[in-house]
């Protein structure tokens, strides 16, 4: 008992001396429910004219685009997803 009781203060003091300056940008993304084109304010597909105006969001183009310009503004980057993929969309049910 005194041998772990000898090791596991050894093990928190060394813990608690081991300091790292360390940057960690954590981007997330969620609930993107099957949007791989872009949509309109109405939520109906965007045409090329509306697309080209900027009244579009949306689509797996400008997630990747958004991720890719914040991941290299940062350093140390992570990108988790919550889930939510693939559902609400005709790319899902069909």
């Amino acid at each position: 008992m005194k041998t772990l009781l000898a090791s596991a203060a050894a093990v928190a003091l060394s813990a608690g001396m081991a300091v790292a300056d360390y940057k960690l940008t954590i981007f997330h993304t969620n609930d993107f429910h099957a949007r791989f084109e872009p949509i309109s304010k109405y939520d109906s597909g965007c045409g090329a004219e509306d697309n080209a105006e900027g009244k579009c969001f949306g689509g797996s183009a400008r997630l990747v685009t958004a991720i890719d310009e914040a991941r290299a503004r940062s350093g140390n980057s992570i990108l988790v997803d919550g889930g939510d993929q693939f559902q609400g969309t005709l790319f899902y049910t069909y």
